[in-house]
C-alpha cells in the first residue's frame, strides 16, 4: 500500500519504506500510472456524483460497497483505475 500527500508545493509518495517527491500531483500520477488523473472528478465520483469528464468514464454502481472503477478511454492504451475503500 502507498501513501500519497499533496499540497501547493508538490506531491509526496511513500511506499514500503521509500519516499519520492514530485513537483505536482499530475507529475506523480503520470510517473506512477503513465497518465494524469482527473483529480477533481475523482473526488466527485468518490462522493457518488457522476461528473462528466472528457475521455474518462466512471462506474459508480459499487460505491455503496466502497468500490469505484474509472476508465480513461483515450488516448490508447485504455487505463483502468480501481479504488476500494475500507470502512
Amino acid at each position: 500500500m502507498a501513501k500519497l500527500r499533496w499540497d501547493a508545493q508538490g506531491a509526496h509518495l511513500g511506499s514500503q519504506g521509500s519516499a519520492q517527491q514530485f513537483e505536482s500531483l499530475d507529475a506523480l500520477t503520470s510517473h506512477v500510472i503513465g497518465t494524469t488523473l482527473p483529480v477533481s472528478s475523482l473526488f466527485s465520483w468518490l462522493q457518488g456524483q457522476d461528473t462528466p469528464t472528457p475521455t474518462w468514464s466512471a462506474e459508480l454502481q459499487g460505491m455503496a460497497e466502497g468500490r469505484l472503477t474509472a476508465r480513461r478511454l483515450s488516448p490508447e492504451p485504455v487505463v483502468e483505475l480501481k479504488i476500494i475503500l475500507e470502512r
